[in-house]
């Protein structure tokens, strides 16, 4: 199988270079998980766990599709439910892909849903029940390219100290793959710095001492003297 994804790759090599170092002669690669949170062409699209629903046959009836359109702001949701709607068994996010962490975690974890499954399809309330609302797990999957999770990048940043997100990618390779994680990082990075005392700034980039809005405000002021 062709799986197109970096996450089933290293789980390849992980086994093969195991096998070469003679650190587990047995080490093999069964399956990869096609998990995965990508942006094409600036689009956000991410899909875990059963995210189509098989043909008539066997498991035709195990689940129950819930898809979402909102066509003003160009996103699209379908999530796959246990017949009885009190499980997640996966789906696809196109256009908004923010809440893939929590949904991915709540589907893999075979709990079951406190709300009703549109609270979840319309992104009106937290995975698993109360006093989920913002928060992820340590083990929480952030980078699905290189299987990075929460916690790592936060010990990374505390441990070296780091303060920018080339810096995080170095010490984790979370967002060297296809960077579809990179905002993700650039929010736990802020949020570690701000608990740790140091002093974060909005700055569009490194190179401009500006932030959107503000640098918005130059242009407008150059345009119209």
């Amino acid at each position: 199988m062709c799986y197109g994804l970096v996450a089933p790759g290293n789980a390849m090599a992980t086994a093969v270079a195991a096998q070469m170092c003679g650190e587990a002669e047995n080490a093999e690669f069964h399956e990869g998980s096609m998990d995965a949170k990508l942006k094409l062409m600036g689009i956000d699209v991410a899909s875990f766990g059963v995210y189509n629903r098989p043909g008539p046959g066997p498991g035709w009836d195990d689940t129950l599709p819930f898809a979402y359109c909102d066509p003003f702001k160009g996103t699209y949701k379908k999530l796959l439910f246990s017949k009885d709607g009190k499980r997640l068994m996966g789906g696809m996010l196109v256009g908004d892909a923010s809440d893939y962490a929590k949904l991915a975690r709540l589907c893999k974890s075979g709990k079951e849903i406190t709300g009703d499954p549109d609270e979840l399809v319309r992104g009106k309330a937290a995975p698993g029940g109360a006093g989920e609302e913002d928060e992820l797990t340590d083990d929480a999957q952030i980078c699905s390219c290189n299987n990075v999770d929460l916690g790592t990048i936060k010990k990374a940043i505390a441990d070296g100290k780091l303060n920018s997100v080339p810096g995080v990618m170095g010490a984790t390779k979370a967002g060297k793959g296809c960077g579809g994680c990179i905002p993700a990082v650039t929010d736990i990075l802020k949020k570690e710095m701000l608990k740790a005392g140091a002093t974060v700034t909005n700055y569009l980039c490194p190179h401009f001492d500006f932030s959107r809005a503000e640098l918005c405000q130059v242009r407008i002021s150059n345009s119209f003297p």
